[in-house]
């Protein structure tokens, strides 16, 4: 057997030991369970050195902007006195210190009612979190962490807002082909010392169910993945959820998109130093392995447990509701150095790419909130009623040294490889 990382020989050992495996148990090992496993590793997985960055780490205004969203989902509540935000999968923590600056900054009272609670399973996540949320002092006094999952969060138990961001595309997914109109599901065997995917019955009634809810199959001889672990996610934070909102960020599409001929070879992506490739079984344990969304299968199981979809949009349109146009328009009167003024652009812009974060999406759920109207979803944007403040006034968030500079050579460079990547594996204007 040739040289294997830790997390590969876990897993072979499994499959040795206790025959095939579906790819959603060999994917939650090779990402969680495994020793050597990726999430459970301490080196850095996002920003320039990492393998991949997510938009709190381009620049602050997303976390100002996505802190206005949920404003508006606390004053619509009432203004109550205790507030609870709840992020899933909280990554370096760097979206958890910028929505704490801008409140701490612009909206003190809304600060004073928050309890802001990281929901993690990996340690090596939660120590980096609380590195980079031990640098904001008392403004990090409203923090607290719960070492697990969505999965065992108590019933009824928030009063706020749920909020995740890049955290659906990396659960464990079910891959599956269709052969002939009928479905197979592809196990993870080893053939002559290789890794490979033969396909039979599904393991799971919940496989074949997903799409007969659905009403149509996806094309024949087509690829593609089942993510069932996020709907037991949806399931889960909608039976938490009391009162308040859901605002799940990540990359997706409706249904009929995800499922279509478009898409016939599934949308499963690894990252490695900010490179791309669709070979799950490289680098077992060191690659990030992601897939897309189906957003209309995540709405349908928070409606099954009484979350009411409010919308579905893309990040692009989301941010510019909220008032990044604003900020955009406000930077160059900020007397700002040059290069300064350049990153802080380029940083806000590369949110909006629409070939690259804009295209994210971004879904709105309320339970709880009738007649409730999120401001990021609607052409106008903010109103001034939506917080009872003034938001003109208020100065756009800088870059820090905990930010990308995209007009560095190297962040530059990244990026650029990064997009054309993207660009030659899902189908350039995709999205």
């Amino acid at each position: 057997m040739s040289r294997s990382t830790p997390a590969e020989k876990a897993i072979r050992e499994q499959i040795a030991r206790d025959g095939r495996i579906t790819f959603a148990q060999f994917m939650e090992m090779a990402l969680y369970t495994a020793p050597g496993c990726y999430y459970g590793s301490a080196r850095g997985k996002i920003g320039a050195r990492g393998d991949y960055f997510t938009s709190p780490e381009v620049h602050p205004a997303f976390g100002a902007l996505i802190a206005r969203q949920v404003e508006q989902v606390w004053a619509a509540m009432g203004r109550p006195a205790a507030f609870d935000l709840v992020e899933m999968g909280a990554g370096t923590g760097a979206l958890a210190r910028d929505v704490l600056t801008y409140t701490g900054r612009w909206a003190p009272d809304f600060h004073r009612a928050l309890r802001y609670t990281l929901v993690e399973r990996s340690d090596a996540q939660i120590r980096l979190q609380q590195r980079t949320l031990g640098e904001l002092g008392p403004l990090a006094e409203r923090v607290v962490w719960h070492h697990g999952s969505a999965l065992d969060i108590p019933s009824g138990s928030v009063e706020g807002c749920v909020l995740s961001n890049e955290l659906l595309d990396a659960l464990p997914v079910h891959r599956v082909r269709i052969e002939g109109g009928e479905l197979k599901e592809l196990y993870v065997e080893i053939h002559q010392d290789q890794f490979v995917e033969i396909p039979d019955v599904p393991s799971d009634p919940a496989l074949p169910a997903y799409f007969e809810r659905l009403g149509f199959l996806p094309p024949d001889g087509c690829l593609t993945e089942v993510n069932l672990a996020a709907l037991e996610w949806m399931v889960r934070v909608a039976d938490a959820l009391r009162r308040g909102a859901v605002i799940t960020i990540d990359y997706g599409y409706p249904a009929r998109e995800l499922y279509s001929r478009r898409h016939c070879d599934g949308s499963l992506l690894c990252f490695y130093h900010h490179t791309l490739n669709s070979d799950p079984f490289a680098r077992i344990g060191q690659q990030d392995i992601t897939t897309h969304v189906d957003f209309t299968s995540l709405a349908s199981a928070g409606e099954s447990k009484g979350l009411q979809q409010l919308g579905l949009t893309t990040q692009r349109s989301f941010l510019a509701a909220l008032g990044i146009g604003c900020y955009l328009e406000q930077l160059p009167r900020m007397g700002l150095r040059r290069r300064d003024l350049e990153a802080n652009e380029a940083g806000m812009r590369e949110l909006l790419q629409r070939d690259g974060l804009g295209r994210i999406r971004v879904l709105l759920q309320q339970k709880g909130l009738a007649g409730f109207d999120p401001a990021g979803l609607r052409p106008e944007g903010l109103r001034p009623a939506d917080l009872g403040r003034d938001i003109p006034v208020e100065t756009p968030p800088v870059l820090t040294r905990d930010h990308l500079n995209l007009t560095e050579v190297l962040a530059g460079d990244l990026l650029l490889d990064a997009e054309g990547m993207w660009e030659e594996l899902m189908g350039e204007g995709d999205g």
